[in-house]
């Protein structure tokens, strides 16, 4: 049961994951701002999810080296869509 739990767990935070990428990338063309001013909870709204989340999820593509996190602001190191 354990193991069910992981799976679905890894490929819905893997789903969020990529559309948290698509829609900063997405940002970022639209704005022409690098790094992107915008808040956790506001992406948590846009992409109907919780701001918890969206901050893990963050600092995980922070840590494949995708992006800097700054205070109220988002920096792309890789804008391109994987």
């Amino acid at each position: 049961m354990d193991e069910l739990l992981d799976t679905l767990d890894s490929v819905a935070f893997d789903l969020l994951e990529s559309r948290l990428w698509s829609y900063l990338v997405e940002k970022n063309r639209i704005t022409q701002q690098n790094p992107i001013s915008i808040t956790h909870h506001n992406i948590a709204h846009d992409l109907y999810s919780s701001r918890v989340v969206i901050s893990r999820l963050l600092k995980r593509l922070e840590r494949a080296g995708k992006l800097e996190l700054h205070r109220h602001a988002i920096e792309l190191t890789s804008p391109s869509v994987t």
